[in-house]
């Protein structure tokens, strides 16, 4: 295993996925392929989770059963799953994402995709929260995570509530 394989995930499938050799859709081999991804999402070795919420999150497919495993991988244990299905959520429909992403600020975890998550909603209402999980990071904190709270910070409390990346109506 080369460096670089330690950062793709273990299962096959997910790295095809990741490296664009599968599409994903909601019709014919792409909607098989979008059904693996979410049976992913609820694998037993934590890493494919995170993986599979990603991919899911950043896939251009929102549909009821998308929302519904991102709203379930919300639940996981692994705070990387819940701020990666965060992602998803806030790209879909950031007012109910919002108190999620709220109650996940306050939390003793910070990452740079529960930060983005907040930027995609961008709502002031989330500034006093990201404040909060700001003072809590340490000098070791990596600069990425860092600089990805202050940038939902400003876009917090420069925006107003965004509008739905994502419309399950399209």
């Amino acid at each position: 295993m080369s460096k670089d394989d330690a950062y793709f995930p273990p299962d096959v499938v997910l790295r095809m996925i990741a490296n664009g050799d599968v599409p994903i859709g909601v019709e014919g081999p792409p909607k098989e392929n979008l059904n693996q991804l979410i049976k992913l999402t609820s694998d037993s070795n934590p890493s494919n989770r995170d993986w599979a919420v990603f991919l899911l999150s950043h896939a251009n497919v929102d549909t009821e059963k998308v929302r519904q495993t991102l709203m379930s991988a919300f639940q996981d244990t692994c705070a990387d799953v819940r701020a990666e299905a965060l992602v998803g959520l806030a790209m879909r429909d950031p007012k109910i994402a919002m108190p999620l992403v709220q109650h996940e600020l306050h939390g003793p975890f910070s990452s740079q995709p529960l930060f983005d998550a907040a930027s995609y909603i961008g709502d002031p209402i989330l500034c006093d929260a990201i404040e909060t999980a700001l003072r809590r990071l340490d000098e070791d904190t990596d600069c990425h995570i860092y600089s990805a709270g202050i940038e939902a910070l400003n876009a917090c409390r420069n925006s107003a509530p965004a509008d739905p990346i994502f419309n399950a109506d399209d």
